[in-house]
């Protein structure tokens, strides 16, 4: 069974080491992958390599790619499995649909605003009187120290070019990592990190989070606001550095291991049983059939 697992450049060379010793993983950079259309459909060649071809695709995405990772997921899950669905990666790579998504599933996140028109944006950061932050579709932000700061800058965006403003209230906020029923986490202060096992709390939102999406692992940042705990961001490709300063677990090792796990055989006696228990139910069926068949003569 060949997995690729599909990152970028810079998330492949940090993965690398952990991935190297495994010869059914392939690490590929998305940045080095070729579409082709041809009378057939599409084609995704890495070097000499149709991935189409593989038997598993990893995604493991950034927002800046967005648009990229999007069209391969579209393309690969007609032909392979993958770890996402298309549409699914696309809400996760975009924070305005996911937070409104995971409203909708009823975890609670910080409130964001999609702000489409300049004299909108505007009039919301005159009302709101308070630091905000306008985050671009790629995921960078631009901090906004007043509303003629903001006036000024909408000037130089072309048209169409959607804004997501967030408030900036919070002092303390929690890195989390969860895979399946494993969670790591530190938190940060006033600016600094410092490690702190996950809450009970914390560990059941990162689980509703998982469930929500469909995921088998994610990274997540929360904010505290008075006693409650909201989602501030989710998504699949993280600061895997500071979680193995910070708690001295690696978020690589893990996803490595779990992709080994998912590529070794199943227990060949479970599979005899299983092979046993469908001949036995074939058999009672047949017996049934002759029955209802001797009972109509």
């Amino acid at each position: 069974m060949k997995t690729i697992f599909l990152a970028t450049r810079r998330d492949v060379e940090e993965f690398e080491p952990v991935l190297y010793h495994n010869k059914k993983i392939l690490p590929v950079p998305i940045e080095n992958i070729r579409i082709g259309v041809t009378r057939d459909g599409f084609e995704l060649f890495y070097n000499n390599m149709n991935l189409l071809e593989s038997d598993y695709i990893f995604f493991y995405p950034r927002r800046k790619y967005r648009d990229i990772f999007y069209t391969i997921a579209r393309i690969a899950e007609q032909f392979v499995e993958t770890s996402i669905k298309s549409d699914v990666l696309y809400m996760v790579l975009n924070k305005f649909l996911l937070l409104s998504f995971l409203q909708k599933n009823g975890i609670e996140t910080v409130n964001v605003f999609s702000i489409a028109k300049g004299d909108i944006a505007r009039e919301l950061a005159k009302r709101l009187r308070a630091k905000l932050v306008i985050q671009k579709l790629a995921g960078s932000e631009i901090k906004i120290k007043s509303p003629k700061h903001l006036s000024d800058l909408i000037h130089f965006l072309k048209p169409g070019h959607v804004l997501f403003l967030k408030e900036i209230k919070w002092k303390k906020s929690v890195r989390c990592f969860a895979l399946r029923g494993d969670v790591i986490s530190y938190d940060i202060e006033n600016g600094k990190p410092k490690y702190r096992a996950p809450s009970s709390e914390e560990k059941e939102i990162c689980k509703r989070v998982l469930k929500a999406i469909g995921v088998d692992y994610c990274f997540l940042s929360l904010v505290k606001e008075g006693k409650k705990t909201l989602v501030e961001d989710v998504s699949l490709a993280g600061n895997v550095e500071a979680f193995v300063k910070i708690t001295g677990r690696d978020p690589r090792e893990m996803i490595a291991k779990m992709l080994e796990e998912r590529g070794k055989p199943a227990f060949r006696g479970e599979s005899f049983f299983k092979l046993i228990r469908s001949f036995m139910r074939w058999v009672e069926d047949e017996i049934g059939n002759i029955r209802s068949a001797t009972s109509r003569i």
